[in-house]
C-alpha cells in the first residue's frame, strides 16, 4: 500500500489501492483513502475544466 500511495500524485489521481481482503481496519483505511482520492480526482478535473473555460473566454475578448 505505502508504495502505491507514494507514487499517486496530482498527475496520476486515478490510481487506486482496491484492497482486498478481510473488512479489518487496514481495509478501511484503503477504502476511505480511496474515496478521498475520488473526491480529489473530481476536484482536480472540474478546476482544469474552470481553468480551460475561463482561458477561453479570455481569448475571445
Amino acid at each position: 500500500m505505502t508504495a502505491t500511495v507514494r507514487h499517486i500524485t496530482a498527475d496520476r489521481l486515478d490510481r487506486r489501492l482496491a484492497a482486498s481482503g478481510p473488512g479489518d481496519e487496514l481495509k478501511e483505511l484503503a477504502d476511505t483513502f480511496d474515496a478521498l482520492l475520488d473526491r480529489l480526482e473530481s476536484a482536480f478535473t472540474a478546476q482544469r475544466a474552470f481553468v480551460a473555460n475561463a482561458s477561453t473566454s479570455c481569448a475571445r475578448r
